[in-house]
């Protein structure tokens, strides 16, 4: 018995990388699932032979929650340390102040 009654997809690109999130929507709860995912879903070994990757995230919200919303702030908390790195290495050449006395 299949309680999934649509699932579709949202693709959405960053500075970071391309993301692809599947939502699935329950069809007695009304409940959506996303899966964020890091590029495709899938891989291809071997040409025909599809390998499910893992999800980077994954949320269940109700059925009145923005999804756009959503996904956003599931890409921001995955992107937060290449940011924070990011900032940190352009912040580099200021010189370190040592305070302690």
């Amino acid at each position: 018995m299949d309680d999934i009654e649509r699932e579709y997809r949202i693709e959405r690109s960053t500075p970071y990388g391309d993301y692809i999130a599947l939502v699935k929507v329950d069809k007695h709860s009304r409940k959506q699932t996303i899966e964020l995912y890091d590029g495709e879903p899938f891989e291809f070994k071997l040409l025909f032979v599809p390998i499910e990757r893992e999800p980077i995230a994954i949320k269940t919200v109700g059925p009145y929650t923005d999804i756009e919303k959503t996904i956003t702030k599931m890409i921001v908390d995955y992107e937060l340390p290449y940011y924070q790195e990011e900032k940190a290495k352009k912040n580099d050449h200021y010189l370190a102040i040592d305070t302690a006395r």
